[in-house]
């Protein structure tokens, strides 16, 4: 995982540097975000962790993120619970004015985790809470994945100082394992403007 880190780091920054050679600190803008949100596949949604690493020159954005899915269920009794993990490199438009900017991109990236497969048992099976069977401990294979994907979002940052904001963003993971969308609020730190 680490290599991997490291390769996707080298390729963002080879993409940003091959537009103007080096990051202009002055006249460029960068930051972090961070955000907490829902996501939803045909199945189901939980809750959904964003990071993202961003830089934008002359009008085109370029975005390293980190995306991660986990299935939340207190009430639910399923094992395993799921959990997908995304890392995209992302390069898009960029359009701001002096307080709100919004941002398009896609990219490239790979999606790894753990999803449930074969059904095999259910343990104390009962009548369950209230005539359900909300409680029930349904036990399924394990499946651990990894694969390619294509990351899709939409940013929409309101920035009322130049070094911090607050947003929302759209976004879709397209693959062949477990396609989803979501959303995420993301507060934002770094030279926004």
């Amino acid at each position: 995982m680490k290599r991997f880190l490291s390769l996707c780091l080298t390729l963002w920054l080879g993409i940003a540097g091959a537009n103007a050679q080096i990051v202009d600190f002055k006249n460029d803008q960068y930051w972090l975000d961070a955000g907490i949100g829902q996501y939803y596949t045909p199945k189901e949604g939980f809750i959904s962790l964003d990071l993202g690493i961003n830089l934008v020159k002359t009008n085109l954005a370029y975005k390293v993120k980190y995306s991660g899915q986990y299935e939340f269920g207190l009430l639910s009794g399923l094992n395993p619970k799921e959990q997908f993990h995304t890392i995209g490199l992302m390069i898009g438009k960029y359009i701001s004015d002096k307080y709100v900017h919004m941002q398009i991109s896609g990219g490239l990236g790979l999606m790894g985790g753990v999803k449930r497969s074969k059904y095999l048992y259910t343990e104390n099976p009962s009548d369950g809470f209230c005539g359900t069977t909300l409680f029930d401990n349904k036990h399924y294979k394990k499946e651990y994945f990894v694969a390619s994907c294509l990351p899709i979002e939409l940013d929409i940052t309101f920035k009322p100082t130049k070094y911090l904001g607050a947003g929302i963003t759209f976004w879709a993971n397209l693959n062949h394992i477990q396609p989803m969308f979501g959303f995420s609020l993301y507060l934002s730190a770094g030279k926004l403007r």
